[in-house]
């Protein structure tokens, strides 16, 4: 099988071919990051879905259903591995979801707090070392569960993390939690495993970039470090409820940490990587196993309204 099409028809037809399915080796194109598009305007409400993923290699839109559920949701994460993390629109109901496989894992209930703008999680749902991270927009916090956990941990209580606010961004990486602050430049690893807590502050990397709150901040993984990305706001001419202004993106600039010098240091280019950035999720792959994708490039969505 070549095409994603394949795979999505052979995991619907039946619940034993579906489990069957989970186990296949996929092409390595099919590798390539999809977009997941939750915009009901893009599919044909016929169908009962209202959810899509994106093929930029078919250059085709996979209609994808959801579990049946009372009210709207929105995607709030997801993985490289195909999972995508669902909300409601009240913050009741929150579930992991494979739209490969039909898999479903249900989290702990938040009790109606629908302020969830991000989750990032450590594996994959079904492993046993299992760790996903929510974010809470007001007032920023953050809390997680582990497998098994009937109710989230405040992670701003437990580890003592009262002053960490406007979250930007935040990854696992090499088995610790980097989480990404706007306002003061730091960066915050947290070991959830043994509750430990350590500061990388980049005050001055962060104000030499851009202007102060023209950038939207990034974490990724890259194949030798752990990478800062910030995205320059610029304006430009724009009509838009009688103002002829808005910010749109100009440009980038790439650190990477030097975990044995403790520093960072800017990145001139890629090479053969690729960075694809996004609210939900960012990643960096290597363009040499995709031979339809540039080498040196960044691929991004404007996950901002003012971007």
């Amino acid at each position: 099988m070549e095409n994603l099409s394949d795979y999505t028809r052979l995991g619907a037809v039946c619940k034993p071919w579906r489990t069957a399915f989970v186990g296949l080796p996929r092409p390595l194109h099919l590798r390539f990051p999809l977009l997941f598009l939750s915009s009901r305007t893009t599919i044909n409400s016929d169908n009962g879905a209202d959810h899509a993923l994106y093929s930029p290699f078919e250059r085709k839109v996979f209609p994808v259903k959801l579990p049946d559920r009372p009210r709207p949701e929105r995607c709030i994460g997801s993985s490289s591995d195909g999972w995508v993390c669902m909300i409601d629109d009240d913050g009741l109901d929150i579930y992991l979801f494979n739209p490969f496989s039909g898999v479903v894992v249900h989290l702990p209930c938040l009790f109606g707090d629908e302020n969830l703008f991000k989750a990032v999680w450590s594996a994959k749902p079904t492993d046993p070392d299992f760790i996903i991270v929510l974010f809470k927009l007001d007032p920023h916090s953050l809390v997680y569960c582990r497998t098994g956990d009937a109710q989230w941990t405040f992670m701003h209580n437990s580890l003592r993390l009262t002053d960490l606010k406007c979250v930007s961004d935040a990854i696992f990486y090499k088995e610790k939690l980097y989480v990404l602050e706007d306002e003061e430049g730091r960066i915050v690893a947290v070991d959830l495993l043994h509750q430990e807590v350590e500061e990388i502050w980049i005050p001055k990397l962060v104000d030499s970039v851009f202007p102060i709150g023209f950038k939207r901040m990034y974490l990724a993984a890259g194949p030798s470090g752990l990478l800062f990305i910030a995205r320059q706001k610029q304006f430009s001419t724009y009509e838009w409820q009688g103002m002829d202004v808005q910010l749109q993106t100009g440009g980038f600039r790439i650190f990477e940490f030097d975990e044995t010098m403790t520093k960072w240091k800017e990145r001139e280019s890629l090479g053969d990587g690729m960075l694809f950035l996004g609210l939900n999720a960012s990643m960096w792959l290597s363009s040499s196993n995709f031979q339809q994708c540039k080498g040196n490039s960044i691929y991004f969505t404007d996950d901002s309204s003012m971007a």
